[in-house]
């Protein structure tokens, strides 16, 4: 299990970012991480937001809570110091670059804990934010990608030809003070305007400056990919990799109970596709933020068919 530090924080200071297409989104994320939180702990809440209404940033505000404050940082995509190359992924919004800049954003500060806006927090995020990384700049929950490739002979038959270990960038415990010693800011600038795909718009930056191997190692319980699968589970590579949390955990199911930071990683969202892992639950909160709230389902994308 993860150590702590020996001076235990009793304020996590929590990032988010978004813009007029997640809005709402958030409000859920927000909603069920105060609805979920200890009662003692105290959260610190910003928000860079894009484009955001002086109504909708008062919404946030107002959505404070006992032990509970929410703050909005207004910023312009224009303002950031980074190529404008074309964007591959339309669902990717610029404004997520400004991951690149929380050291230079919270110069005030020595760590975040960053989650984004497509999330549900099921428990409380006190211990998370006290990890010990050990002077890592980044904690994260690794994955792995397999690339398949399958020989030509009827039936075909696909096997794993290599397997890619990175991390999801949609929960990061960043230590703000590592980062800025190494000077991780000017790092990543460099190996996102250098990098050729654009399918990802922060994700293989973070990965080549920071990779893998370099960085503190989360519990999955803290990034849930809702697009896991049950076979998954049973993945020895799945095994190898969250070897150290499995102790008790005999199947995705159970896995599933223990999640504290569930991630709708994807395309494949509960506003949008019907029967994706914890739907219930985020519309549970969704009908406290609007109880006309409807799914929209704009997407026939069946949760099983995507590879983690």
């Amino acid at each position: 299990q993860n150590e702590k530090n020996l001076v235990q924080n009793k304020t996590a200071k929590i990032v988010f970012t978004t813009d007029k297409t997640y809005q709402d989104y958030l409000k859920v994320t927000i909603k069920s991480a105060i609805e979920n939180k200890n009662a003692d702990s105290i959260y610190d809440i910003s928000i860079l937001s894009v484009d955001l209404s002086t109504e909708e940033m008062q919404y946030f505000k107002n959505m404070s809570a006992k032990n509970v404050t929410i703050s909005t940082i207004p910023l312009e995509v224009s303002s950031l110091k980074v190529g404008n190359f074309p964007i591959a992924n339309k669902r990717v919004s610029r404004a997520d670059l400004f991951k690149f800049f929380m050291p230079e954003i919270f110069e005030d500060c020595d760590r975040i804990l960053y989650i984004d806006s497509d999330t549900l927090i099921l428990g409380d995020l006190l211990d998370l934010y006290n990890t010990n990384m050990h002077g890592k700049c980044l904690g994260a929950v690794i994955k792995y990608v397999p690339k398949y490739s399958w020989i030509k002979i009827i039936p075909r038959i696909w096997y794993v030809k290599s397997v890619k270990y990175d991390y999801n960038c949609g929960v990061m415990l960043m230590d703000l003070k590592q980062m800025r010693k190494y000077h991780i800011t000017e790092k990543l600038i460099k190996a996102k305007n250098t990098d050729n795909n654009r399918i990802l718009m922060t994700q293989d930056a973070f990965n080549t400056v920071i990779p893998a191997k370099k960085s503190y190692h989360l519990s999955p319980v803290y990034n849930f990919i809702t697009r896991w699968r049950d076979r998954d589970f049973k993945s020895k590579y799945f095994k190898t990799i969250y070897a150290p949390y499995l102790d008790d955990v005999n199947s995705m199911a159970e896995l599933q109970k223990q999640a504290i930071i569930v991630h709708y990683a994807g395309i494949v969202k509960p506003w949008n596709t019907k029967g994706v892992r914890f739907e219930t639950q985020w519309w549970k909160y969704a009908k406290m933020i609007n109880p006309n709230w409807e799914v929209k389902p704009e997407l026939a994308v069946p949760n099983d068919s995507i590879i983690f």
